[in-house]
């Protein structure tokens, strides 16, 4: 809360000093947002407003570059400045398996993933004879109802995970859990989208 406040009375004073007016989905209002949730991703609800952050942010492109102002684009910058600095500086605190179904973890910018069974599989980082290469993409499919049967520390980086396909040779690192995490709709959106491509499904063979 104090954050929030703080960032707001900043807000007041730029705009004074520039004399910039606040109307509905303006640039400097679109940052505004962008900051505040900026913050309040680290602070409060990290998953929800990363996505939207990153909406705000793809709405702000479609402006015309004229109506950007160099005190927006200042802010514009901080404010990825700010996050991939967070992003950077996360570290993990707290890893529970919960076979077979999923994984979670949390990092020190209060960050919480629940990352699946399934969209850990198909996202192994390691080597798997059971991805096939269709059109030059690596696709694997048939993982919807995959578990995990145990995870095994490795040094203090991460775990080995065993599933129970026998697949049991990617090690996960708390860095790729932190990517799988920050990015885990859109990968899973493109991983559906790679499916349907190819007329293949996330169900095994025979089972709907």
């Amino acid at each position: 809360m104090k954050s929030s406040l703080l960032l707001f009375a900043y807000i007041i004073i730029i705009n004074r000093r520039h004399s910039l007016t606040f109307f509905p989905f303006s640039p400097f209002l679109l940052h505004l947002l962008s900051s505040y949730i900026s913050i309040q991703r680290i602070y409060r609800f990290p998953n929800i407003c990363h996505i939207l952050a990153n909406l705000l942010s793809r709405v702000t492109l479609l402006l015309p570059l004229a109506a950007v102002t160099r005190t927006t684009k200042a802010m514009l910058a901080a404010i990825r400045r700010f996050n991939t600095v967070a992003e950077q500086t996360a570290r993990l605190t707290r890893f529970s398996l919960h076979p077979p179904k999923y994984v979670e973890v949390e990092f020190t910018n209060c960050s919480v993933f629940k990352l699946s069974a399934e969209f850990l599989r198909i996202n192994s980082p390691a080597v798997d004879g059971k991805i096939r290469s269709i059109g030059g993409e690596k696709v694997i499919s048939g993982r919807r109802h995959v578990g995990i049967m145990s995870a095994e520390p490795v040094g203090n980086y991460g775990v080995r995970l065993n599933f129970d396909d026998l697949h049991k040779t990617g090690i996960y690192s708390w860095d790729y859990f932190y990517h799988l995490g920050s990015n885990k709709f859109t990968l899973m959106r493109n991983y559906i989208k790679t499916l349907k491509k190819h007329g293949l499904s996330r169900d095994p063979r025979g089972r709907k």
